[in-house]
This record gives C-alpha cells, structure tokens and sequence, in this order.
C-alpha cells in the first residue's frame, strides 16, 4: 500500500475554495482547489492511496477508477514538485 507524506520544508495553509503549498526551498507555490485539498489532507493524516480513494468515492460521484486516477495524477504533481515524498 502506497502512502505519501509532505515533506519537512512545506508549508501549508487554508484558502476559501482549497488549500495553498509552498516549498520552502524552491519558493515554488501550489494551489490545490477542494478535491486536492482533501487529498493533502489525507496526505498529512498518513492514508494510503486506497484509504484516499475510499474516502472520496463516498463524497463524489465518481467511479473507483477515475478517483484513482485523479488521485495518482495529483499525487505525481505534488511529488515532481518536491512537496511530498514516497513512504516506505
């Protein structure tokens, strides 16, 4: 089971319609709308992808397929930006 976890020079913090990255080091700056911020904050709980599928097939409407899909696809833009990391 894959988990991710952000990495220590990531900050942060909550907008109105989502959540806003910032990589301390880089100075590079995310924005993630609703759905991405319920990744990342299944992300700083430590779920695994499977756990995050779960949780958003119960709150939208979408197949088990395309949430993984949406979910991996995010996880792989956070990750090439250096904002979070693979557990072992």
């Amino acid at each position: 089971m894959t988990k991710f976890a952000a990495r220590p020079n990531v900050v942060a913090c909550d907008l109105d319609a989502g959540h806003a990255l910032l990589n301390l080091d880089t100075s590079q700056y995310f924005k993630l709308n609703e759905t991405g911020a319920l990744i990342w904050k299944n992300v700083e709980a430590g779920n695994t992808v499977e756990q995050m599928q779960e949780e958003l097939s119960s709150v939208f409407d979408v197949s088990e397929e395309d949430c993984r899909d949406d979910i991996l696809h995010l996880l792989k833009a956070l990750e090439e930006a250096d904002l979070i990391e693979r557990q072992a």
